[in-house]
């Protein structure tokens, strides 16, 4: 069952590791792509930020949202705006920022495109779409973008990635575990080595998912404490893995793996039950 599973799911998934493979280069090779680049630009910039204006703008001055809506809707023709943002409108450089989304095609990131103007002039300075034909590259690298995090095809194009990532990671797994029963039956017993490789398969799996579990769970409480969020992750993160990790070897693959998918279990239902916890408690102070 286990190697029928694993071809299918193998043959299934083959196109998509085909696509993030593909897409990961222009991430895996920024650095040398933008080095490579600076050989034709020289000592000129490729991206000029743009100096501080010394215009004062008023707030009275600030054309209406229909306005800007208006100019967004020129400007991306069959995107629907999904958010905007407005910043610095009494400063030297106030921003308007727009995401916008259209299913229908390849967008920048998953959560949509962008769209960065000065609120007062309309002048466009940042966007993930091309603005003039000079921006023929624009596409191109969006496509890459796109075909790694899933920005095509609206909620049914992510749910594809998420089922094609489990698929992925069970692909290793299961992968693993085969290699290990046939090593296993081929010997007659399970060496100092298979255990080894058992053993590190299960922590390393489970407790990769393990971390990930409590990351998000603790993300419900770290809001609540006046810390540095980003390195509280990774410390919850690390402590469960190498905690499985370690478990895994001390209990064995066998009897750790079914500790663990239990502590799973248990981790993944309370972070519903927390995000419930948490908004009763939040309408109760409201009220």
């Amino acid at each position: 069952m286990w190697l029928d599973t694993h071809n299918l799911v193998g043959v299934i998934s083959l196109p998509f590791h085909f696509i993030i493979a593909w897409s990961v280069i222009v991430f895996a090779f920024h650095d040398v792509l933008y080095d490579g680049l600076s050989l034709v630009y020289s000592d000129q910039p490729m991206f000029n930020r743009g100096a501080n204006s010394a215009v004062e703008y008023k707030l009275d001055q600030l054309p209406s949202v229909q306005s800007h809506l208006n100019k967004i809707e020129q400007l991306a023709d069959g995107y629907r705006v999904e958010s905007i943002e407005y910043s610095g409108l009494t400063s030297s450089r106030p921003s308007l920022g727009v995401t916008l989304m259209n299913e229908h095609t390849m967008m920048r990131n998953n959560s949509g495109d962008y769209i960065y103007m000065n609120p007062y002039t309309f002048e466009v300075r940042a966007s993930s779409l091309a603005m003039n034909d000079e921006q023929y590259y624009v596409p191109y690298v969006a496509s890459f973008f796109s075909l790694h995090f899933g920005g095509i095809g609206g909620d049914l194009g992510r749910w594809i990635y998420f089922i094609m990532g489990l698929l992925g990671a069970f692909l290793f797994y299961s992968g693993n575990l085969l290699w290990l029963e046939k090593r296993r039956q081929k010997q007659g017993e399970q060496t100092k080595a298979n255990k080894f490789m058992a053993n590190l398969t299960v922590g390393v799996c489970l407790g990769s998912i393990f971390g990930v579990v409590v990351a998000i769970l603790s993300s419900k409480w770290l809001y609540l404490i006046n810390i540095s969020i980003n390195e509280s992750y990774l410390t919850c993160y690390y402590i469960v893995f190498f905690g499985s990790l370690i478990y895994s070897f001390v209990r064995g693959a066998a009897k750790s793996a079914i500790d663990l998918q239990k502590a799973l279990f248990a981790a993944c239902i309370c972070i519903p039950v927390t995000s419930l916890l948490l908004l009763k408690n939040k309408t109760d102070t409201h009220l």
